[in-house]
């Protein structure tokens, strides 16, 4: 009894060409932009030049936590979408705490001082009654999705 090799060959060509075709079009080692990514992905032409160069100086350097802390860059995206940047600036508190996050990322920071810091900015998100009204029911359950985070040691 002979094996003949050709068609054995032939499946094997065709399996592997199947498998790898699979794996391209899924392309599981690029990640989906989320959360603040996505945020500055999806500014129109429309949007003011200020607000640009806010959103660039200030959200750009945020997306290094999103990895350990996606529900804080959720909550960015969820009320940035709806409010300009510049509406929190004015708050003393606000624009201390994104200067604070934007330098920890150049700097060594503890994980407790860059979550203190995200708190004051998740405050004062909660604490504007017109976010509250408009993103009410998001914003509830990101807000509990971060404190979740943010009990548990990132890694």
């Amino acid at each position: 009894m002979s094996i003949n090799y050709l068609p054995l060959l032939l499946a094997f060509t065709g399996a592997l060409i199947f498998v790898l075709v699979q794996v391209l079009i899924r392309r599981p080692w690029q990640l989906k932009p989320t959360g603040i990514q996505t945020l500055l992905d999806n500014q129109g032409l429309a949007q003011q030049e200020l607000e640009l160069e806010l959103d660039q100086e200030y959200l750009v350097p945020l997306v290094v936590y999103e990895e350990n802390y996606p529900a804080f860059g959720h909550i960015i995206r969820l009320v940035l979408e709806s409010f300009p940047l510049g509406r929190f600036i004015e708050q003393d508190d606000f624009e201390e705490a994104l200067v604070s996050l934007r330098n920890s990322v150049f700097q060594s920071s503890t994980s407790q001082e860059v979550v203190s810091i995200m708190c004051v900015i998740v405050n004062t998100f909660v604490r504007d009654p017109d976010v509250e009204y408009r993103c009410r029911p998001h914003l509830k359950i990101l807000v509990d999705q971060f404190l979740k985070e943010v009990e548990t040691p990132a890694a």
